[in-house]
């Protein structure tokens, strides 16, 4: 601010106006001054007592420290009784066996294992007298092992369907007879009603014909090598032997640091005596037979639509044989003779329009010596004989192709009605 300018310009009325003004500006900001000075007082005085009170919650913490390592409980631990014991080990195994059903190391029949283990600890343990925690943990636990089953078996049934391998198929079917009782023509009922329902998401899921008959053909493997050869019923016999137990119960009976091997062996041995207590014999030859063929019915039923759409789009046997390779008697369904009548119409056709006459036996613009000339036979009629012979060549590589699938009990049918058909085109 220039004074001596402003003194010159403005009067003395302006410049007292000004220092007024000023005067009154200068005392707002002392005012302002003053009131954050004392905010900042009482900012100190409210950390300081704060501080405070720290250090005397931190020399209270250090007595009660100092106290707590020169005080010596006189209180000992009562020892447990030989039942208490046994009570604790079998709630210990009991929340292990729990949480080892469905890992991914395990199977099927560890899983059944592990759950009929588990009831079996559940119901003792509900019937022993625990103590106040230890029993309201109990009671907790029986709804989570009636859902644990539950699941189990939804898993393993809608499992069933997805296997084709005989020795999954006897390991699932184990793990159910000893969840739900052996009766075989249950567990016969089982896996071929998870298989159609699997087979009929195939043809849902517009699957090659040619992976549906392989899946038929699976089944029937597995069904005759586990029930009519009885190896299923062996294989649950061999599970039902006292010293029987998955790997994965062993491993836990083997840990030493819960110690509880001998009650879970005893315990072990209840469990397989299920299945040895069992009085199902297995089923006659004749009655799955019966369910088999009952079984390829409904499954046909569900590519009944496909198959036959894919017949009426081709035409000739070599086109549809690749992946129509199991289904018996496809080539019994008049394929065979459509293939051969049509030659015989291709080949009547050329017969009236060819040139029977031999070619000149001299003839100029010939390169090198036709072997025909000298046999007298048309060209043309050799070509068109040559054409039919290889169509018939074709239609015998199909009935060989079918023949090599073996899934017919009589392949040799459908060589026998080509030749019949053959014959008969010959004669007209």
């Amino acid at each position: 601010m220039d004074v001596e300018r402003l003194m010159k310009d403005l009067t003395v009325e302006q410049l007292q106006h000004i220092q007024g003004n000023l005067q009154t500006e200068m005392e707002g900001k002392k005012e302002e001054l003053r009131e954050m000075v004392g905010r900042r007082y009482r900012d100190v005085l409210e950390a300081s007592s704060e501080v405070r009170n720290v250090r005397e919650l931190a020399e209270k913490l250090a007595e009660a420290v100092s106290s707590a390592r020169t005080t010596q409980s006189v209180v000992e631990p009562r020892p447990m009784s030989r039942e208490q014991q046994a009570s604790v080990q079998r709630f210990i195994a009991l929340h292990r066996l729990i949480a080892m059903i469905g890992e991914p190391e395990g199977d099927a029949l560890s899983d059944a294992f592990a759950l009929t283990l588990a009831e079996l600890l559940h119901k003792q343990l509900a019937t022993e007298p625990l103590t106040t925690s230890m029993h309201s943990v109990v009671s907790g636990l029986t709804g989570r092992v009636i859902r644990t089953r539950r699941q189990l078996l939804t898993d393993l049934e809608d499992e069933i369907g997805e296997l084709s391998e005989p020795d999954w198929v006897a390991n699932q079917l184990t793990a159910l007879a000893l969840l739900q009782g052996t009766d075989y023509e249950r567990l016969l009922d089982l896996y071929l009603e998870g298989r159609k329902n699997f087979i009929a998401n195939l043809i849902t899921e517009s699957s090659s014909l040619l992976n549906v008959v392989n899946e038929l053909k699976k089944t029937l493997i597995v069904v005759e090598q586990l029930f009519v050869q009885g190896e299923l019923f062996r294989i649950i016999q061999a599970a039902g032997c006292p010293s029987y137990r998955p790997d994965l119960i062993d491993a836990l009976i083997g840990d030493e640091a819960f110690s509880f091997g001998r009650m879970l062996t005893s315990e072990a041995e209840k469990v397989t005596r299920q299945l040895r207590e069992s009085k199902a014999s297995s089923l006659l030859p004749q009655k799955i037979n019966v369910k088999c063929s009952e079984w390829i019915g409904r499954v046909c039923s569900f590519a009944r639509e496909p198959v036959v759409s894919i017949c009426d789009f081709y035409e000739k046997a070599s086109d549809i044989i690749e992946f129509l390779h199991a289904l018996s008697g496809i080539l019994r369904t008049g394929i065979i003779s459509h293939d051969l009548c049509e030659l015989e119409k291709r080949l009547i056709s050329q017969l009236k329009s060819i040139n029977l006459e031999p070619s000149p036996l001299f003839e100029k613009t010939s390169k090198k010596f036709d072997a025909l000339i000298g046999v007298g036979i048309s060209p043309s009629l050799e070509g068109c004989i040559s054409s039919f012979y290889a169509g018939v060549q074709s239609a015998r590589d199909s009935c060989a192709k079918y023949e090599q699938v073996e899934m017919d009990s009589q392949p040799e049918r459908v060589r026998e009605a080509l030749a019949t058909e053959l014959f008969a085109v010959v004669e007209r």
